[in-house]
């Protein structure tokens, strides 16, 4: 990955392997800590942008493609401070660790990390070129953007863009159409004019076997996730007896607000950390969104803006997938003798990272609570399908206009009738997750370069990859019949898929 990076951001990087401090008075530990927050480092929350300001013009046509601005990218010396950090942390390691094994392992992951920024910074450099009218020259370094991207996040696996495929189009073929979705069934299968371009319809499967996975009649995914939620009947317990109190104190129409699931995640807490030994916080932040593991922060960090939780069962879901795992996985790993068990393990691999298994075991197990069946809809699977196109050459409108079309047919129950609400819906939808995949990069691309295939922004590809994997995984333990294993999955962040991590895992947590 490193060697992809390397040129032009090196020279921010410390040149001097001496820290000032005397690095014999320094432990491995202290130094991990010290740059905690770029070992955390996370490259969506660089991309933060304009996207719902700029949807009325895209959606209305006025764009063919939006132009995002990203407030980040504006900073001076951008990311600089922590490509310094962590490049001290590397040679301050190389320093004191003596044992090769283990100053290895401490050196893919800050490499990594060191590697995700390059990305991130290559990024701001081609959007900063594009507006100041310079995108002449930024073909070097879309392909180096385009190299770290794959190199750092994967690309789409043609066996799982087939069965993707088969998917959808089994699913779309087996419905009786009305005429107005059959308009739109023709245009999604034989492609259509947008002005005077004509856009490819979307392909179908080269390979009409592949299929994904399905657990329905498969009894691995019922016994690992029964086994899991006994093992956190304590949490549940803990969640359904204060929901039923909100519920006599408010009434049945009660949900949370962002600050009653920071209250139900302190309670966690306490149950799990009654004397506060762990270090995990919960943190409430009224500008954010989401509600998110912070690996920097040791804590939840509940959003303010996010949405109230309707029913004990999805609270449940949500302290799971955020502590149970997420947390859980952190707070073992840094009792190990390799606290960067607690940060995230990347290791020199084809997949480096273990963010794409825990992502795919904390949305199995939210399914296991909910005892959904694994149904593959677009939900799940457009994100992957996004990349795949872009890869093919697409740019964001295309990618915009295939998705809400078989999201439509999709959705469809026999001979519905089709009506503008529920087209809005789906074009809403497409939009989003068209500006996921193509967030950080030039989403005007195809206008200002149009020789240059369209870049994408790969990390999403983990959620079906990791919910591929932990099913496959829990197949195999079930065969096994070695419950100890699920047990493996919560003592460090790691992909047990991954010999190489399994194996360091297995080392030092003995």
């Amino acid at each position: 990955i490193m060697e992809c990076w390397s040129s032009e951001n090196n020279n921010q990087s410390v040149s001097e392997s001496q820290s000032p401090e005397n690095l014999k008075q320094l432990e491995i530990g202290e130094i991990l800590r010290r740059c905690r927050h770029e070992l955390a480092f996370q490259s969506y929350e660089q991309f933060n942008n304009d996207a719902d300001q700029q949807k009325a013009s895209f959606m209305s046509g006025e764009s063919y493609n939006p132009s995002l601005d990203y407030p980040a990218f504006a900073q001076s010396n951008y990311l600089s401070i922590e490509v310094q950090n962590l490049s001290l942390a590397a040679n301050q390691v190389a320093e004191i660790e003596l044992d090769e094994f283990k100053k290895n392992i401490l050196n893919n992951t800050i490499q990594y990390r060191l590697a995700e920024i390059g990305f991130v910074q290559t990024l701001a450099k081609i959007d900063q070129l594009i507006k100041t009218g310079q995108s002449e020259v930024i073909a070097d370094l879309a392909e180096r953007a385009r190299d770290l991207n794959e190199q750092l996040y994967g690309r789409p696996q043609p066996e799982l863009v087939d069965a993707i495929l088969n998917q959808i189009w089994n699913k779309i073929n087996a419905k009786n159409l009305s005429d107005g979705a059959q308009t739109i069934y023709d245009e999604l299968k034989n492609g259509f004019y947008l002005g005077e371009r004509f856009v490819m319809g979307l392909p179908a499967s080269e390979n009409p076997q592949a299929r994904l996975p399905e657990f329905d009649d498969d009894p691995s995914l019922a016994w690992a996730g029964e086994y899991i939620l006994n093992q956190n009947a304590d949490l549940e317990a803990l969640v359904r007896e204060l929901w039923g109190q909100k519920v006599d104190e408010f009434g049945d129409d009660y949900v949370a607000t962002p600050l009653e699931i920071k209250e139900f995640f302190e309670d966690a807490l306490r149950l799990r950390d009654p004397e506060g030994i762990s270090g995990v916080k919960v943190i409430f932040d009224a500008d954010a969104e989401a509600l998110s593991w912070n690996s920097a922060e040791l804590a939840v960090v509940v959003g303010g803006k996010r949405s109230p939780i309707k029913n004990a069962e999805e609270m449940f879901t949500k302290v799971l997938h955020e502590f149970g795992v997420h947390g859980q996985r952190a707070i073992n790993g840094f009792k190990t003798d390799l606290p960067i068990l607690g940060s995230g393990l990347f290791t020199d691999t084809p997949r480096a990272d273990y963010l794409t298994f825990e992502e795919g075991l904390a949305t199995m197990l939210e399914a296991s609570v909910k005892n959904e069946k694994t149904n593959w809809t677009p939900a799940n699977m457009g994100l992957y399908l996004n990349v795949a196109l872009a890869e093919a050459g697409h740019d964001f409108r295309e990618v915009y206009e295939l998705s809400w079309r078989y999201r439509v047919l999709f959705g469809l129950k026999d001979g519905q009738e089709l009506n503008a609400e529920l087209v809005d819906k789906q074009k809403d939808l497409a939009y989003k997750a068209a500006v996921r995949v193509f967030r950080g990069t030039p989403t005007d691309l195809a206008s200002t370069n149009p020789e240059i295939r369209p870049l994408t922004y790969n990390k999403d590809l983990a959620y079906l990859n990791g919910r591929v994997d932990v099913m496959n995984y829990f197949r195999q333990v079930w065969q096994d019949g070695d419950a100890t294993k699920l047990d493996e999955l919560f003592i460090a962040k790691f992909d047990p898929t991954i010999p190489e991590q399994a194996d360091i895992v297995r080392q030092f947590t003995k």
